[in-house]
């Protein structure tokens, strides 16, 4: 019986081991903690964000693939402008999304034949003419071709709002969000920021939410 043995890479047997296997993660809803920050304006607008109610549903992807990442996340942002500033307030704006990061992005993976040839060299016993032969001797095997490239970070805007000068919220439900090509894990932190214009000064500030893998 023949063997043959298949010689990869490590990127290439992970890419191999991801590339047309069911996706593992299971349902599990993610609650997190509130973040809040305040801050006052050189012209004297006391302006505070808070992003609460934060929590994730991570679910099975729909490809069921091993390099792709599936979720649906859930937020509240309440910004409240107050004081008594020397210029008038102009307006302001609430944003909120979803930071986004994988360790490595999979490109490609492409199966192919790798070809080695080489030299070799052969002993010849027996009763005529002992000693030695030497030539070139060719082998085929199967191989994985995988083009892989550093993770990349990604910034998803999801909703936005202007900002009035008492009270503004922004509520978002179940935001579908995914990310294809990701090899381990891929880590996510949402966000809510707030910019104030007025008559003498732009400012504004942003609140993080806590990093969680998905």
């Amino acid at each position: 019986m023949k063997h043959v043995k298949t010689v990869m890479t490590g990127a290439a047997l992970a890419a191999a081991a991801c590339v047309g296997l069911p996706s593992v993660a299971q349902a599990e809803v993610i609650t997190l903690a509130p973040h809040e920050r305040t801050i006052t304006t050189e012209d004297g607008w006391n302006v505070k964000i808070r992003l609460e109610d934060e929590s994730w549903n991570k679910v099975p992807t729909t490809n069921m693939t091993g390099t792709s990442r599936e979720g649906y996340g859930s937020l509240r942002a309440v910004v409240e402008i107050s004081g008594k500033g020397d210029t008038p307030l102009k307006g302001a704006q609430v944003s909120v999304g979803y930071v986004m990061g994988c360790f490595a992005t999979l490109n490609s993976v492409n199966p192919g034949i790798q070809l080695n040839v080489g030299p070799n060299i052969g002993f010849n016993v027996g009763p005529i003419d002992p000693g030695v032969r030497a030539g070139v001797g060719a082998f085929v095997q199967p191989s994985v071709n995988a083009s892989i490239s550093p993770g990349q970070i990604q910034t998803v805007p999801v909703s936005s709002k202007n900002a009035e000068k008492t009270k503004t919220v922004v509520q978002v439900r179940e935001a579908h969000m995914s990310m294809d090509g990701c090899l381990g894990p891929l880590q996510v932190r949402a966000y809510a920021s707030v910019g104030i214009d007025t008559k003498e000064v732009k400012d504004g500030t942003v609140v993080y939410g806590d990093t969680f893998p998905i």
